[in-house]
């Protein structure tokens, strides 16, 4: 047998790293299927590329049957040689993904679990219920995909266990186990943030949330609520997602200013610098980082209500949030 863990994050990783030490998974047995660069780097486990990534489809929807069986073959020799032709167990992030539903629809798929991905897993059951249509499948899908591409749900409802990070984590799901241990790490090297004040940005921008412009406004009038001249660094960090021109525009107001702003590459990992440093200052939109960082005793403030006060459109488009991400956070109201 076996166990096929699906990792696109860090946390992915860590959430992975806990359920291979809490069911006591043989380590040979372990396959990795990693996308955007996540790895289980302090374990040698064997490490699968996942060449069907979320992002880009390769599993479309088409009336043309051969080229979904073709899509469908080439992913069974995938399946095959990365098992070796054995019954396999899968822990995947959600079932959204119709990569995901060929996998764990497979014949020799024996089951699959839910790991805790972030923000998504502190929403109920009854939210995505009204959220995903759960239409049945096209009769070109059934067909082309020979039944492996059914019901359209986010979690469904027949995994056999949930893994949580936190213990907010899936409420109102059952089969619920609270992962031990998550977060810790002996990278010493993030000792040197012990007390900073780091400015986090997601990708808010390049997802149609918010405007450029409007954000940039929010963005002036929480740097002056939140910050003043002749203070230490103020670190930021920018979300993978966002692009060079986004990033650029954002780096040219920050320059404006006679503050010390100092960008954080992305190579450094923000759920491991919230392990080691101690008492962070934290600046967010929204970011599942808050919830980890709020739960490990770091100060955490939202600068959403700005942008919301800028932006009724944002402002319509966050009504639904789950409570767990707003309250990780201290609004700054300007």
């Amino acid at each position: 047998m076996k166990y096929l863990f699906v990792i696109n994050s860090h946390i992915t990783t860590l959430s992975a790293k806990a359920v291979i030490a809490h069911e006591n998974i043989p380590h040979e047995d372990v396959i990795i299927l990693t996308m955007r660069g996540a790895g289980i780097k302090d374990i040698d486990l064997k490490h699968v590329e996942f060449i069907y990534p979320h992002i880009v489809n390769p599993v479309p929807q088409t009336r043309n049957i051969f080229k979904s069986w073709k899509v469908l073959n080439e992913f069974d020799r995938f399946i095959d040689k990365i098992t070796g032709g054995e019954k396999f167990y899968c822990y995947v992030n959600h079932n959204m993904a119709r990569n995901t539903e060929l996998m764990v629809n497979h014949p020799f798929c024996t089951g699959f679990s839910i790991l805790e991905e972030g923000g998504a897993a502190y929403n109920t059951m009854d939210f995505f219920d009204k959220k995903y249509s759960r239409k049945r499948p096209s009769f070109w899908d059934l067909l082309g995909y020979r039944n492996r591409i059914r019901r359209r749900y986010f979690y469904r409802p027949d995994y056999d266990k949930v893994y949580a990070v936190t213990p907010k984590a899936f409420p109102g799901f059952r089969n619920k186990v609270v992962l031990k241990d998550v977060f810790s790490s002996d990278n010493i090297a993030y000792k040197e943030f012990d007390k900073a004040r780091i400015i986090v940005f997601d990708g808010i921008i390049i997802s149609g949330l918010i405007d450029m412009e409007s954000f940039l406004i929010g963005m002036r009038k929480f740097i002056a609520l939140s910050f003043t001249k002749n203070e230490d660094s103020i670190y930021y960090r920018f979300h993978p997602a966002q692009p060079p021109e986004e990033r650029k525009r954002i780096s040219d107001v920050l320059s404006c200013y006679d503050i010390n702003f100092v960008q954080l590459p992305d190579e450094i990992v923000l759920e491991e610098l919230i392990m080691v440093a101690k008492n962070l200052t934290m600046y967010f939109n929204f970011s599942t980082i808050s919830i980890y960082a709020n739960m490990l005793g770091h100060k955490c403030y939202s600068f959403s209500e700005i942008l919301a006060g800028v932006s009724a459109d944002y402002k319509k488009k966050i009504e639904n949030l789950n409570a767990t991400l707003k309250e990780s956070s201290i609004q700054i109201n300007g």
